[in-house]
């Protein structure tokens, strides 16, 4: 664990080192280039700092043929995201994480934060989390696992959140209104919840869902878009109460 007193870690600070596990303690407001670079035994990290700018090569291991080792990470981390990380963690230092934990100080997951991560089996959201970006975890095919709290605080499950990864099963939460554009789209799923607050399951959210058999559209749905469920080839009971708000289902639903 990083002390208490320390807000800087400089360049090559623990390079070449045989760090197993990591802690950034809150008082770390900056980590510079390469300052963890080549820790192949580097398993575990954790993000408790207060927003702390991580540089882009700040975990790299791009000048070795060893492939990046850390497996799970807990983030628990404001702002951390306001650096080069915007984009994707997966894309440049934790190319091999299994886990993600994110713990009560994060209210928002920004726009494709770990997209196309094909190693990344688990996420687990804390109550806090108010927004989850869009593509936040698009294309992680091996994702299985997802946990979200029965009050956690989104609205919506956002355009191409969780699209081609690997659910079976889920649990809208109560206070999502709107699933978004692609949202599902190519997943495992077998089984979905609707949220009984939902309004809109919006264009091609469910498509391509091939293992999706029947579904129950809660009677505060309003809107089916285009394509939600296009090519959902298993699909063969869809449950409508007579109570339903519902007054859309556009082209090719």
């Amino acid at each position: 664990t990083v002390p208490e007193t320390v807000t800087t870690l400089l360049n090559y600070a623990f390079a070449y080192s045989n760090l197993k596990n990591i802690t950034l303690s809150k008082s770390v407001g900056y980590v510079k280039e390469y300052a963890f670079q080549h820790c192949v035994h580097l398993e575990s990290v954790t993000f408790d700092c207060e927003g702390a700018k991580i540089d882009y090569c700040a975990f790299d291991n791009s000048t070795s043929n060893v492939r990046k080792n850390v497996k799970n990470i807990y983030i628990n981390a404001i702002n951390i995201y306001e650096s080069p990380f915007d984009y994707s963690f997966s894309y440049t230092n934790f190319s091999k994480v299994e886990n993600i934990v994110f713990g009560d100080q994060i209210t928002k997951v920004p726009d494709y934060f770990f997209c196309d991560s094909s190693s990344l089996q688990s996420v687990v959201f804390s109550s806090s989390v108010e927004d989850i970006g869009e593509g936040a975890f698009r294309g992680c095919i091996n994702l299985k696992t997802i946990i979200m709290p029965e009050d956690i605080k989104i609205t919506e499950i956002k355009d191409e959140t969780f699209q081609h990864c690997w659910i079976e099963r889920f649990v809208v939460p109560k206070s999502v209104t709107r699933i978004g554009k692609n949202a599902f789209s190519r997943t495992a799923l077998k089984e979905i919840s609707l949220s009984e607050n939902l309004t809109v399951i919006d264009e091609s959210a469910f498509a391509q869902c091939v293992l999706l058999e029947s579904i129950k559209i809660p009677d505060s749905v309003e809107i089916i878009g285009k394509s939600a469920f296009v090519a959902c080839v298993k699909l063969t009971q869809v449950n409508v109460n007579e109570t339903s708000s519902l007054h859309t289902i556009d082209e090719f639903a």
